[in-house]
C-alpha cells in the first residue's frame, strides 16, 4: 500500500455528516423490497449456493468508503490469554459489516483532548483491562461502528489452536471462524480516521557527563555506531528538567 495514496479528510466528522445527509435522499427507502442483479458471479459460488439454506447479506457503501486510510479504534482488552498480545500481531478484526486480517499498532488512549502535537506513546502490548488505540490500514468506514478483535491461535476457552501461520490466509476467514470459536481479546468502537496521528516509541539514552556548562552539558558514550552519531550530531537532546 502506497502511503502517498492514503486518503485524508479535512474534517472526518463533517464528511461523515455530509455522507449520511446525502443518503437520506436515496431513491430506495428503508423497508422497501428491491431486486438485485449480480454479474460475473463465480461458478464455484453458484454451485454451493442453495436458496433454502444460504443467506447473502448485501451492504451499501457511503461516499468515500471504498478508499483506503488510517483508522483508529478505541479497544479495551477483555481476555486473559496465556500469551500476551503484541503490537503488529496478526489478528482478525470485525468492524461494522467488514471482516479482515489486520496488524494493529497499539498506542496510549487519552480520555481528554488531543495530546500536544498529536503525538502518542507506542504500546508494545495490549494489557488486560486497559484501553488502547489500535491503528490499522483499512477502507474508510463512517461511524458509529463497533469493533471486535479475535486471536486466531486461541479458542474461546483459552486452548491453543493450530499455528497461526496456517490460518492467516485471507480467503480462509469463513473456514477459520467456522471450525472454531475464536478467542475474543478486545472490543471497542471506531475512534476516527486520522492519518496524522503520530505514534512515538520511547527510548532511554544513557551517557557519561564529560563537560558541564551553565546551560548545557556534554555527554559521551551515548552512541557507539557511526550512523547514529552522525544522525544525532545536529540535534540537541533535552533532559526532562531542561
Amino acid at each position: 500500500l502506497d502511503y502517498a495514496r492514503i486518503f485524508q479528510f479535512p474534517s472526518f466528522y463533517r464528511a461523515q455528516r455530509r455522507a449520511q445527509f446525502i443518503c437520506e435522499d436515496a431513491p430506495v427507502l428503508e423497508g422497501s423490497y428491491v431486486t438485485i442483479v449480480l454479474k460475473n458471479v463465480p461458478k464455484e459460488t453458484m454451485a454451493t449456493w442453495h436458496p433454502s439454506q444460504s443467506l447473502w447479506s448485501v451492504f451499501g457503501l457511503l461516499p468515500h468508503e471504498r478508499k483506503m486510510s488510517v483508522l483508529n479504534y478505541t479497544m479495551t482488552c477483555t481476555s486473559q490469554l496465556p500469551d500476551s498480545v503484541k503490537s503488529k500481531d496478526r489478528l482478525l478484526l470485525q468492524h461494522g459489516f467488514r471482516r479482515m486480517w489486520v496488524n494493529p499498532t497499539f498506542s496510549e488512549h487519552t480520555h481528554t483532548r488531543k495530546s500536544r502535537n498529536n503525538v502518542y506513546k507506542f504500546e508494545r502490548f495490549l494489557r488486560p483491562g486497559s484501553t488502547s488505540v489500535a491503528t490499522i490500514y483499512a477502507p474508510i468506514q463512517f461511524g458509529p461502528a463497533h469493533a471486535l478483535l479475535f486471536h486466531p491461535s486461541f479458542a474461546a476457552d483459552g486452548t491453543r489452536l493450530e499455528p497461526a501461520s496456517a490460518v492467516l490466509d485471507r480467503e480462509r476467514i469463513p473456514q477459520v471462524l467456522g471450525s472454531h470459536c475464536q478467542a475474543l481479546i478486545a472490543s471497542g468502537s471506531l475512534g476516527g480516521c486520522e492519518p496524522t496521528r503520530i505514534i512515538a516509541k520511547r527510548t532511554v539514552l544513557a551517557g557519561e557527563i564529560y563537560k558541564v556548562h551553565r546551560r548545557s552539558i556534554v555527554a559521551r558514550f551515548m552512541f557507539f555506531n557511526r550512523e547514529d552519531i552522525n544522525w544525532f550530531k545536529p540535534i540537541e537532546l533535552y533532559h526532562e528538567i531542561g
